[in-house]
């Protein structure tokens, strides 16, 4: 434990300090040459750095202000050594997430609130953020997460709202993401699509790797196994599990729809978050009246629209954002 904690603090020194050589460092050039993961964990702390730096580089903000934000948690290098020394523990992925954290700050739309993360993602843009814990999170449109990690407890607990791809970091630690309804997913190390709006009627998991735990409101449970998709009905109150085609489910990360007999209704709400538009009809029966399936792979929303009206009788008028659909008698 003690010599991961070295470890660390001498690569936080050999990123923050410009004047200290790495080669200075025995230690560190020691643990190095021992073995290869050593080297490619090292390397990967350097490039997380240096993205980070780029990237504060690359936006134009006010350096004093912004440093003067991030100084307020974390009182420059000097501070940042003093907290991990009184840590009961840090490993060494905990300091190179912390650079990660430091630098990201600077540039994004991170909201650094004591241990907490914000991100989120207005309709019709997506992004990828990378968690301190090394978890990474797909979010897509009209999506937000705030992370929360527990130094003491190594509980990693997530609250989320939207749909999300989750690759989530093998840790001692559970992490655990709750909806806005109260289910929640329990995982370790896995791979997983959720999909939780607030105004959709139902919020549906699926495990592409690994194990995950399910637990409904009303302290229902369920596991799932690769391949497996739980379904969590909020006006039934109930859950249930099935198997289907869970890398469809996260087709929207390479902008593709995959319906499964999804009503016209279903595909229209989800164009709407995908390209920030809104959609009307002047027969409200036509929402559920037409179905289909297959998978669209469109660039515009006039792109997805020409193929709707050309799979059914529907015609379209479209005035900036407002989208107007109406049969075709």
């Amino acid at each position: 434990m003690e010599e991961n904690k070295n470890i660390g603090l001498k690569i936080v020194d050999s990123l923050l300090e410009e004047t200290k050589s790495l080669v200075d460092q025995q230690d560190l050039q020691e643990w190095l040459s021992s073995s290869k993961d050593n080297q490619d964990a090292f390397s990967k702390y350097q490039t997380i750095w240096s993205e980070a730096a780029a990237l504060t580089e690359s936006r134009k903000f006010d350096v004093k202000s912004a440093w003067e934000n991030v100084d307020s948690h974390f009182k420059r290098k000097e501070q940042i050594s003093r907290r991990i020394r009184n840590l009961s523990f840090v490993a060494i992925g905990f300091a190179a997430s912390l650079l990660l954290v430091i630098g990201l700050a600077l540039y994004s739309n991170l909201s650094l609130i004591g241990s907490k993360m914000e991100v989120a993602t207005n309709y019709g843009s997506r992004t990828q953020t990378v968690l301190p814990d090394g978890s990474v999170i797909h979010l897509n449109a009209g999506s937000a997460v705030v992370y929360h990690y527990d130094i003491f407890k190594r509980t990693r607990n997530v609250t989320f709202k939207g749909e999300g791809f989750f690759e989530v970091a093998k840790n001692k630690g559970p992490f655990v993401v709750t909806t806005s309804e109260g289910l929640k997913v329990c995982v370790l190390g896995t791979k997983f699509n959720l999909k939780a709006y607030p105004d959709d009627k139902k919020i549906e998991t699926s495990l592409l790797e690994g194990k995950v735990q399910i637990e409904g409101p009303g302290n229902e449970e369920m596991k799932l196994a690769p391949g497996e998709i739980a379904t969590y009905d909020k006006e039934l109150g109930q859950l249930s599990k099935t198997t289907g085609n869970v890398p469809g489910t996260f087709g929207w990360m390479n902008n593709k729809l995959y319906m499964d007999n999804m009503s016209l209704g279903e595909v229209c709400k989800t164009l709407e978050r995908w390209y920030d538009v809104r959609i009307n009809f002047s027969d409200e029966h036509l929402k559920e009246k037409i179905h289909y399936t297959g998978v669209l792979k469109e660039e515009s929303i006039c792109d997805v629209l020409n193929a709707l009206s050309s799979l059914s009788k529907i015609q379209y008028s479209q005035k900036n954002k407002n989208i107007d659909i109406k049969p075709i008698r």
